[in-house]
């Protein structure tokens, strides 16, 4: 038997004023983050076998993305607009559809709102967050 899980019904949310989250409607695709690490060379004359070494340098949280079914009217969907607008960093997550509703939680703010309206196909947003400092996931310190 797989351990696949189905993607559907992942939901990202944003933390009001209130310190609670609301779900952002919706999402159709969401990526990250985007964990990466700088490499640190550490070669010396003595390093064996004539092979490079190294070591795991500073972090990044990287970035998220969300694909959206964009609606102006959406209270949900102007938040993040003005997210954007206002700058700063927001408290956001993504809610996985295991059992336990994994959670991962990051500290963001939003680098690119790009609205699509094609022809006969509907209204969509992509929405990137460049995450600040370390983002949490539960059962990983």
């Amino acid at each position: 038997m797989t351990d696949a899980l189905r993607a559907s019904g992942t939901t990202f949310k944003r933390k009001n004023g209130t310190d609670t989250w609301d779900e952002i409607g919706g999402v159709h695709d969401i990526s990250g983050p985007s964990l990466e690490a700088d490499s640190i060379e550490g070669t010396a004359h003595d390093s064996p076998d004539g092979f490079r070494e190294h070591i795991q340098g500073m972090k990044d949280g990287g970035e998220v993305t969300l694909e959206l079914r964009f609606n102006p009217d959406n209270s949900k969907h102007k938040d993040l607009l003005q997210d954007y607008v206002d700058g700063d960093n927001h408290d956001y997550k993504v809610v996985f559809p295991d059992d336990d509703e994994t959670e991962w939680e990051f500290e963001a703010h939003i680098t690119s709102f790009e609205t699509s309206a094609a022809f006969e196909d509907d209204l969509t947003a992509s929405v990137t967050f460049k995450v600040s400092g370390k983002p949490t996931i539960d059962g990983v310190s």
